[in-house]
């Protein structure tokens, strides 16, 4: 079977010739030149280089292949047009016997010439329909109200210029056009809306009465990136009758950008986006989409090291609605196996295997595994939420944040006990703490003793301090020492704080008894907070006797003051976390906890270390 191709710019063309050469056709392509892929020869088995113009040629060639049909793909710059056009005779007649000589007149008589020789044009997509865009919405975030409206908008307006042959492209903003497709193209014409307005909508479909022998519209991960640099947030494309370059690759990288992707059916009145319009025909001043029926992708999650922790972390993503834990890896094979089979996802040796396949990831491994494999991660594209403490140093935090800075990812860092209800409820009470005071005690267990109790139960108080603080810390005092383990066990902080705060922390992993409090001072309350138990304490300077309210009850203590109390027992903070990643990945918005946050609270601990480490090193080389 023989199979002729009027090749332009693009990749279109060589996909084509691939496939057509995997079932079974002979190409012979007619490829303009300075515009088709210069590959193309290679899985061509005969390929003529052409100008514009040359009609004749075209002919000519595959007459003497004995090429009975035919198709046309690939992009023509149309500027070229004013200076690398050189008409034949053939090409000369032909526009001669033309009444209108805009895109689709010259290509509907080109084909007419073409089957009159006897050269059957066929549709371009007849070897490739999986190219064509199926409906709905592909992207995890999904257009709001008024992007709705902007696409209804947008949508009639493609169409009337379609109906004039002046482009297939149309970028809107705010209820206003901001740019049309002209000769330019359409990366051009999203750049000159971008400038005009961020947040834009640009919408492409086919011309009415399309011709899809050629002059499919097209998209791929150029219209994504180009939709990028200029701050457009959707695009709409007609399903069924746009061709979709890289698809997978398109929406991952949508999804990084926070793009919308959306393909509805090319009637206004059909399909899962319908426009609302009253008895006397459509409103334009009010368009409306319907989206119940979009099917938005589940974001795609898997959880590197599922041991304690780890695995609380994949039954949490296994139960949210909007996930799909596709795997989990652990370095230890029956474990994760173990995890996997009671979670109906896939187990992985190599955390390697995860990518591909997961749009983020939880880091649960010990903290020297940290770096290394959250940076493979952000350079594979895939967000990360990684366990605290972030990394073992500054340079690797740094590297990190600067990688997911400059590749639009996102990075959260597991401070856990920001998602503590009794923490949450802080932000309405603490303003501006003049004393802090915390205590993080636990019974010694070998779990977590790879680092110092510093960056294993202090790095949360720290976390939370600078949290509610909101200054660079000025000065600190510390002092601690390795008990049980190799590493120090317990440790004390003062930090003082450029705004005149004083926060003295104390954690320890050699107690007796397990303890997780903090009480904060400022000048209208003192505030306690038992972390384990969620429970709030308040008191406060009233001019009325100090009542203590349990309840509906007030009891009568001091006189001045007030004290109220409150218990949060509803709530999982890890769950909670983990919802907040998952938000802050689908929507692309800033995550809770970022990864300068984390670097901020690791800084921190790093500098009480090093105080511990040298007075510990004076004390013990005394004699």
């Amino acid at each position: 079977m023989k199979i002729g191709l009027i090749a332009g710019g693009g990749q279109f063309p060589l996909i084509f010739s691939k496939k057509a050469k995997a079932k079974g056709f002979a190409v012979y392509a007619a490829a303009y030149q300075n515009e088709a892929d210069t590959s193309l020869q290679n899985h061509a088995a005969a390929i003529e280089w052409i100008h514009l113009g040359q009609v004749g040629r075209i002919i000519k060639f595959f007459r003497k292949h004995n090429v009975t049909q035919a198709v046309m793909m690939g992009s023509i710059k149309k500027t070229r047009m004013f200076s690398d056009v050189k008409p034949d005779i053939k090409a000369i007649s032909l526009i001669a016997g033309m009444i209108h000589t805009h895109d689709d007149g010259i290509l509907r008589a080109f084909a007419r010439l073409l089957e009159k020789e006897g050269i059957k044009v066929r549709e371009s997509t007849f070897l490739l329909p999986e190219l064509l865009a199926p409906e709905g919405c592909w992207t995890r975030r999904k257009p709001g109200r008024s992007e709705r409206s902007d696409i209804e908008m947008g949508w009639k307006i493609v169409k009337e210029i379609g109906q004039l042959d002046i482009g297939q492209c149309v970028v809107v903003g705010g209820g206003s056009v901001l740019a049309v497709e002209a000769i330019d193209g359409t990366d051009a014409t999203i750049t000159r809306g971008g400038k005009l307005a961020k947040g834009a909508v640009v919408v492409k479909a086919c011309k009415p009465n399309q011709d899809v022998r050629f002059d499919i519209p097209a998209i791929g991960l150029e219209t994504i990136r180009t939709m990028h640099e200029a701050g457009a947030k959707v695009l709409a494309i007609e399903a069924g009758k746009t061709v979709v370059f890289n698809r997978e690759d398109m929406i991952s990288l949508a999804n990084k950008f926070g793009i919308s992707i959306v393909a509805r059916g090319g009637k206004l009145e059909t399909g899962d986006l319908k426009l609302e319009t009253g008895n006397s025909g459509p409103d334009t001043s009010n368009f409306k989409l319907q989206t119940s029926n979009f099917k938005l992708p589940r974001l795609r999650v898997g959880v590197i090291g599922v041991g304690y922790l780890g695995k609380f972390h994949a039954e949490k993503y296994a139960r949210m609605e909007n996930v799909e834990l596709v795997g989990v890896a652990d370095t230890d094979e029956s474990q994760a196996e173990d995890i996997a089979g009671k979670l109906g996802t896939k187990a992985y040796q190599r955390y390697q295997d995860l990518v591909g396949k997961a749009d983020a990831v939880s880091i649960v491994v010990p903290t020297p595994g940290h770096f290394a494999i959250t940076k493979y991660f952000l350079e594979n594209d895939v967000d990360v939420m990684i366990e605290k403490p972030m990394t073992a140093t500054l340079d690797e935090a740094d590297e990190l944040i600067q990688i997911a800075e400059s590749r639009g990812l996102i990075i959260q860092v597991g401070h856990l006990e920001r998602f503590n209800p009794a923490v949450v409820a802080l932000r309405n009470i603490v303003k501006k703490p003049i004393f802090i005071e915390s205590h993080r005690l636990s019974i010694y267990k070998d779990r977590g003793t790879d680092v110092s109790v510093v960056l294993d139960l202090m790095i949360h108080d720290i976390d939370i301090i600078l949290n509610f603080v909101g200054s660079e810390v000025k000065t600190i005092h510390a002092s601690g020492a390795p008990v049980i383990s190799e590493h120090v066990d317990i440790a004390n902080a003062r930090l003082e704080f450029e705004n005149g705060c004083v926060a003295n922390v104390t954690a320890s992993r050699i107690s007796m008894k397990n303890e997780r409090k903090i009480r904060l001072f400022q000048k209208d309350a003192y505030v306690s907070v038992d972390f384990a138990s969620r429970e709030i304490t308040v008191v406060r300077q009233n001019e009325k006797d100090l009542k203590l309210e349990i309840g509906n009850s007030k009891l009568d203590l001091i006189p001045g003051m007030d004290i109220n109390q409150m218990c949060f027992t509803e709530g999982d903070a890890l769950e909670e976390e983990l919802k907040s990643f998952v938000n802050a990945v689908s929507k692309r918005e800033t995550s809770e906890v970022t990864g300068q946050m984390g670097r901020n609270a690791l800084k921190i601990a790093l500098s009480i270390m090093d105080q511990i480490k040298s007075k510990y090193s004076q004390m013990t080389s005394r004699k």
